[in-house]
């Protein structure tokens, strides 16, 4: 480091000849004595300072390594995104950044104690939320319930699937979309097939036991597909991610796919002319919806879709708002084959945003979609009355009152 100088310097004393004891008693011999005691007493200090001074020396030049390396002389290591507290990466980002590194790993459906101390505000979080962390890294869930063979993906291929999520309490809605829109009609040559998708509603969510008369219903219809995860929004990303891989193992042969909520009314026909008026080879990579391009987490936790800081940061990509989306069968299937390299997230809308990013895919806005509410501040919603647009292909926020009355005026509307 310094190589004219030692580390450990070695003072070399002059030998005196020693003092012949008959002048031991004079002031000279007294003198010379205590110059070389002195001289012996700052040996010591005089290797100390320079000890030092080599430790300071080393400690200077690897700052500055350090600092050369970061302005260029060598690799920059990325910097993580950290959350307000500054306590780390916000656990989201940190988990998808170990994922791109290392790839999926085996599901475990054990609670993941890690959050407790990687998520700074864990304890002040709504309960919901801490549930959802705790068990995130779980993609497993048996199936409960699943339509008979043939029944919803048989020997003829649909055209068009209908896969709609419900809850296992919404009897009234499923029969209403049973009667209307979703009745797996055969429409201009073209099979429409329709599957409801439910987890699990136990009593400590406040459910009554509605096992018995969800059997029955299954006997009768055939068209129920339940998993055994606890079906809460904030689990709605894992029942797509179930919902995919079913479709995947199941009904590929789909050539469509649209997913709905039950309380949406869609106008199939109009969905069927959409599909077929598409031009040749767009179809393919179809992700239709009503798109939200610049979406990012509110910051309110009253909202119901907050999501802390602590647990993701920065903006969210472009997707299709919840209510309503229109897919190709192929975007399906690819959808659940990078499903498994994106971590779990708690908006599901959000969640396919991803996975459409990592697909280098972007959802397409198509004016038909009307799942959110305009800002006109009376609570009007998009597409209120069946005669409202021409075009309106899927409108959200209808009972089963409104779907039946909607579907006995389509052909007036058509007419208008």
């Amino acid at each position: 480091m310094f190589p004219n100088v030692p580390l450990y310097p070695r003072v070399v004393a002059k030998v005196l000849p020693r003092t012949p004891a008959w002048t031991s008693g004079s002031c000279a011999s007294q003198a010379r004595l205590a110059r070389v005691r002195g001289s012996r007493r700052r040996v010591p200090c005089a290797c100390a300072t320079l000890l030092l001074f080599n430790v300071c020396a080393c400690c200077a030049l690897a700052a500055l390594g350090w600092k050369l390396r970061g302005r260029g002389g060598g690799p920059l290591q990325s910097v993580p995104v950290r959350s307000r507290s500054g306590s780390g990466a916000p656990f989201w980002n940190s988990e998808q950044r170990r994922l791109d590194l290392s790839g999926p790993s085996r599901d475990s459906c054990e609670a993941d104690r890690r959050v407790v101390t990687q998520v700074w505000d864990y304890n002040t979080l709504p309960r919901g939320l801490q549930d959802f962390l705790l068990y995130m890294r779980c993609r497993k869930s048996s199936v409960l319930v699943s339509p008979g063979r043939g029944q919803v993906c048989g020997q003829a291929r649909p055209f068009l699937l209908l896969a709609i999520k419900s809850l296992v309490p919404h009897f009234e809605r499923r029969q209403a979309i049973r009667q209307t829109w979703g009745g797996g009609v055969r429409a201009k040559n073209r099979t429409v097939a329709a599957v409801f998708l439910l987890g699990r509603t136990p009593p400590e969510d406040h459910h009554p036991d509605l096992r018995g008369m969800l059997g029955r219903e299954a006997e009768l219809h055939g068209d129920l597909l339940q998993w055994e995860f606890r079906d809460t929004p904030l689990n709605s990303s894992l029942k797509e991610a179930l919902f995919l891989r079913w479709f995947r193992r199941n009904c590929r042969q789909a050539r469509f796919v649209l997913e709905a909520h039950d309380d949406v009314f869609v106008d199939t026909s109009r969905v069927l002319d959409f599909l077929e008026n598409l031009p040749g080879g767009s179809g393919r990579f179809l992700f239709v919806g009503d798109v939200v391009a610049d979406g990012r987490p509110p910051g309110d936790r009253a909202m119901p879709d907050f999501v802390p800081p602590s647990f993701f940061a920065g903006a969210y990509p472009p997707y299709a708002a919840s209510g309503g989306v229109l897919l190709s069968g192929e975007v399906a299937s690819r959808l659940h084959d990078v499903s498994r390299r994106i971590v779990l997230f708690p908006l599901h809308e959000v969640y396919a945003g991803l996975c459409l990013r990592k697909l280098g895919l972007r959802p397409q806005e198509h004016p038909g979609f009307a799942v959110r509410r305009d800002g006109d501040g009376g609570g009007r919603k998009r597409g209120e009355g069946a005669c409202a647009r021409s075009n309106l292909l899927v409108a959200s926020g209808r009972t089963a009152q409104d779907m039946l009355r909607m579907w006995n005026r389509r052909d007036d509307c058509d007419a208008v």
